[in-house]
C-alpha cells in the first residue's frame, strides 16, 4: 500500500494546490512522485 513521504503525494483529483506539489518536487534534488487518483490511505479513487 502506497504511503505519503518527502517523495510521495496522494492526490485523489486535481486541484488548486497540484501546482504547489510539482513546484515542490522539483525544487527538491531527489525529485518525487505524484500519484494521481489515489486517496490518503493509498486506495484507488
Amino acid at each position: 500500500m502506497l504511503q505519503e513521504s518527502n517523495r510521495v503525494e496522494l492526490k485523489a483529483d486535481l486541484n488548486d494546490k497540484l501546482e504547489k506539489e510539482i513546484v515542490a518536487f522539483l525544487n527538491n534534488h531527489e525529485g518525487g512522485v505524484l500519484y494521481i487518483g489515489v486517496d490518503d490511505d493509498g486506495n484507488p479513487m
